[in-house]
């Protein structure tokens, strides 16, 4: 599991020795092993300082030759890369190595220590016992070594300044950080390295006072500056400050920087001096680490209960196989019941496929072994086989309550495409099955209604349990099951959606969902529309009647939260030559028809964020009753058509919505 480095971030003093015994000894906790060493070498190669995590702050380190020594051949062997030694025992290092022989080691990962891209040591972690480390081992021991390079470097600047005059010795012209030298909290020199950092040039940046350098922005970066004043006071008063601040380079870029402010005597031109890093890099990695720690916590969390879910959905039919089976050999055991048995062995056997062969996709995907074989079929024909399927699927659930329809268009029965059958059919299966867990009563709908120059539409509809807004982006990874929702699905890996979504990707299209909690979600993939040369414009001609259409002199407004859902509306609408405007909420609508005096038309999505379309709708037309509104939702309640009306709008679309009798209607009120 990955581990965050937090506390040690936390916890660094304004001494940087004190800090690298820190890190040493955090790093053995941090990655759960026996020891942890820092090694650094000397500038001849010939000797090492070495710093264990058994160490007090004021232990001095070991020092010894290079010779034998493992970390010698990881310092000075020119691979860069991670050392690992699973079982030290069979290499020379058992006899050679001093570290090895004084701990009794057996196992061993190094990383090296190399700031400013120059090797100075490295940092290891041992086990007295056989370990295999994790990727996320080396990436989290790659993040300590940063620091303790952060440390060094630090730490040669100190002792630099502290060896020379300030002002007039090569130091503060080539110290690699940037040196400020204050009178009163008033800048009175500055090294180039810190003209390049701020952006300024000398002449400009010297007068200003560190405050002129800090953004003038409310909220978190308000927060982490907050008195520099006291700061600079406590200096002159004869106590070092060490502290995090906010910077604003001239452009106005922003970043981290780390301070070390300090009082400076016998001088009459200036009275502290100043030490500052750039930290941004750090700062982001170890946000990105946080991130990381994040996702591999939930991913494992996810990973656990879909792995008990697994190991209960191969014994749950197992089971069923092995105790019927041994009924059906039972010589009591009536024909009727040997008919009602069989099915039950069939039914077990088919749950028993569909986890194996998930498990044997999912498997395939993450090593790139999917392969996609494309053929001509008809689309109509292919899904009406589907459909026959599933109906058995449903009896088989003992679902029979539900409906299943398949939607097709009427103008298509002659379509046939290029594409990978098997794996389209595997879409459709999962999306299908995912629908048949989740509802109770209603209906589930599937098919297709839109067909735009580059892709076919294909849907899944159903009136389930829906999913929560938070959690929609989350749905299509592995092990992504929604937590309100995982009880339901005892049948399931959490598997199936991150499978469907790789194979539309695989196939050269895009999937997102509509979904409300409580109402239902709907299911949308594009498949690229590849169809034999020639029938592909007449089909298209004649099903959404493009050619008759020349909206160039119009402007339509989507407003639509869901990227997917406007990108395939545009692309439908793009062979018309209609302008195109687009609003992820309510308030953008607004704002836009407001602002742009030549929209037409408005594609009004109903559920959306900020605000809704219905409250967008009356805001619209109360501003402009001319403009005409279609509205669109995926979740129509009995009262939505009425709602829509009342809000001013001028039509009314259930999602998925049917293109062709889209155009009619928008041609009519363009004529």
């Amino acid at each position: 599991m990955l581990s965050f480095p937090g506390n040690i971030a936390n916890n660094l003093s304004k001494n940087p020795v004190e800090n690298i015994y820190m890190i040493v000894r955090e790093a053995r906790k941090i990655l759960e092993c026996s020891y942890c060493f820092y090694y650094k070498i000397d500038e001849s190669n010939t000797s090492l300082e070495i710093i264990t995590s058994d160490m007090a702050t004021n232990d001095r380190p070991i020092t010894t030759d290079v010779n034998g020594q493992i970390c010698f051949n990881a310092i000075t062997g020119g691979d860069k890369k991670p050392l690992s030694i699973i079982d030290i025992e069979k290499t020379k290092f058992a006899t050679t190595d001093s570290i090895v022989l004084k701990y009794n080691l057996r196992t061993y990962l190094s990383v090296l220590i190399q700031p400013e891209g120059k090797v100075i040591g490295c940092l290891a972690i041992a086990d007295t016992s056989l370990r295999e480390f994790s990727i996320d081992d080396e990436h989290t021991l790659e993040s300590l070594a940063l620091l303790i390079g952060l440390q060094e470097q630090y730490k040669a600047s100190l002792e630099l300044v502290k060896k020379s005059d300030y002002k007039y010795s090569a130091i503060f012209e080539n110290a690699n950080d940037c040196i400020v030298l204050l009178n009163n909290q008033v800048i009175v020199d500055i090294n180039d390295n810190g003209c390049q950092m701020f952006g300024y040039d000398k002449k400009e940046i010297i007068g200003m006072s560190p405050s002129e350098l800090s953004p003038k922005v409310e909220g978190e970066l308000t927060e982490v500056n907050q008195n520099i004043s006291g700061y600079h006071d406590a200096a002159l008063d004869g106590i070092p400050q060490h502290f995090e601040w906010v910077h604003e380079k001239k452009d106005g870029t922003i970043f981290y920087t780390d301070i070390s402010l300090t009082r400076l005597d016998n001088s009459n031109s200036y009275n502290s001096l100043a030490i500052i890093r750039d930290i941004s890099k750090q700062k982001q990695y170890e946000k990105e680490l946080i991130e990381a720690s994040k996702k591999a916590t939930e991913s494992n969390r996810m990973k656990s209960l879909s792995l008990a879910s697994m190991s209960h959905e191969l014994r749950t039919p197992l089971n069923s196989i092995i105790g019927f089976s041994d009924l059906l050999l039972d010589e009591d055991t009536t024909e009727e019941e040997k008919e009602m048995f069989s099915k039950l062995i069939q039914a077990a056997g088919r749950s028993l496929m569909q986890l194996i062969g998930d498990i044997v996709d999912i498997s395939k995907i993450e090593a790139g072994q999917v392969t996609i074989q494309k053929s001509m079929f008809n689309v109509n024909s292919f899904l009406q086989e589907i459909l026959l399927t599933f109906k058995q699927e449903k009896e088989i659930r003992a679902k029979t309550n539900i409906e299943l329809r398949l939607v097709l268009s009427d103008k298509a029965s002659d379509l046939r495409i290029e594409t990978d059958p098997h794996r389209l059919q595997q879409i459709f299966n999962n999306l299908l099955t995912n629908s048949l867990k989740f509802v109770d009563d209603g209906y589930i709908e599937f098919g297709y209604l839109s067909i735009a120059p580059e892709y076919i539409q294909f849907y899944v509809k159903d009136t389930g349990v829906g999913i929560e807004t938070t959690k929609k982006d989350k749905i299509f990874e592995q092990y992504g099951q929604d937590k309100s929702t995982y009880s339901r699905n005892l049948e399931g890996t959490g598997l199936g959606l991150a499978i469907s979504k790789s194979f539309v990707e695989l196939l050269g299209g895009n999937i997102w969902l509509d979904s409300e909690l409580d109402e239902g979600t709907t299911f949308y993939f594009t498949i690229p529309f590849e169809a034999k040369s020639g029938f592909k414009d007449s089909f298209l001609n004649q099903s959404l009647t493009m050619g008759r259409y020349n909206w160039s002199q119009h402007t339509i407004l989507i407003a639509d939260d869901v990227k997917e859902n406007y990108a395939f509306l545009r692309g439908v609408l793009s062979h018309t030559g209609v302008n195109i405007l687009w609003a992820q909420n309510g308030e953008e609508a607004v704002n836009l028809c407001k602002n742009d005096q030549k929209v037409d038309i408005v594609l009004m999505d109903i559920r959306m964020p900020i605000m809704d379309g219905l409250e967008a709708s009356r805001l619209i037309k109360k501003e402009n009753p001319d403009i005409v509104i279609i509205a669109q939702t995926a979740f129509a309640s009995a009262d939505d058509r009425n709602n829509c009306l009342e809000s001013g709008c001028d039509q009314y679309f259930k999602k998925p919505i049917n293109h062709e009798k889209l155009f009619s209607v928008i041609a009519d009120y363009f004529k």
